[in-house]
């Protein structure tokens, strides 16, 4: 679990945007939070359901989220953010990024339910009788064109 705080750092660093020495201004940080906030909701609209997840109303506010949400919050954020703050991603967060949005997908998403008919159309390989007929019947032989038996 972290707070809002920590996870705009740790995306800003991924982008070079704030480091020890030159830390990002309050600008920055301020609209790095608001992609934050909207990233974390379409999550949510998206039924990306993350079990435990708060959405925080203010930067020092805790997220609650699991410890493997937090990479994909950080690259998410990082790859949202960027165009917001003037920065180009390197190509690794961006396959971080889309990475581990699949693995947040595949974990927390719904699976779909399959659902089969009663009865399945009778149609190509769908037989209504248990056996049915055969294209033609075993006990006749094939002819050629020409009238004579085919055998094999």
């Amino acid at each position: 679990m972290s707070t809002a705080q920590e996870r705009v750092n740790s995306a800003l660093e991924l982008l070079g945007a704030t480091s020890p020495i030159k830390v990002a201004s309050p600008e920055v940080i301020n609209k790095t939070f608001d992609v934050l906030v909207s990233m974390l909701e379409l999550w949510n609209s998206q039924s990306i359901g993350i079990t435990g997840l708060t959405l925080p109303t203010d930067i020092g506010d805790e997220l609650n989220e699991p410890p493997q949400v937090q990479l994909a919050i950080d690259f998410n954020l990082a790859i949202t953010a960027a165009p917001y703050i003037r920065k180009i991603p390197t190509a690794e967060t961006r396959m971080k990024a889309k990475s581990t949005m699949q693995q947040l997908r595949n974990q927390f998403s719904p699976k779909p339910t399959t659902i089969f008919p009663d009865v399945l159309p009778v149609g190509s390989g769908n037989k209504s009788q248990p056996l049915g007929q055969t294209f033609y019947p075993d006990q006749e032989t094939v002819d050629s064109e020409s009238g004579v038996p085919i055998t094999s």
